[in-house]
């Protein structure tokens, strides 16, 4: 048995590659963010993301399962917002968006439930 920790402080940020698809234009409000894995099958692999202030994301998919739990800030998916606080599950395979950082930005948990 073991205890493992993630200590965000410590990590360095992680700036998406420039063929990301969602990636903003140069001069647009950005995203980042802190991946980490603990090498255990029973614990998912994650990212601590921050989006600026005003970022857009387009609609999209993944493979994987998702769920973010909203830490500070806020915005909105589709239109609906969503706050500090909330915990937002989203089944593979699933579009989602758009997804749009608000005036604070907005900062998240996103662990990926399988693959």
């Amino acid at each position: 048995m073991a205890v493992h920790y993630v200590d965000f402080e410590s990590m360095g940020w992680t700036e998406v590659p420039n063929n990301w698809a969602g990636k903003a234009a140069a001069g647009e409000p950005g995203v980042r963010f802190k991946p980490f894995e603990l090498g255990s099958s029973a614990v998912p692999r994650g990212q601590f993301v921050e989006y600026e202030p005003g970022h857009f994301e387009k609609a999209h998919s993944h493979d994987e399962s998702e769920l973010l739990h909203i830490i500070d800030g806020g915005g909105t998916i589709a239109g609906e917002p969503i706050t500090a606080g909330m915990l937002i599950y989203i089944e593979g395979g699933t579009t989602y968006g758009p997804i749009e950082g608000g005036p604070q930005g907005m900062r998240f948990l996103r662990l990926h439930l399988g693959s």
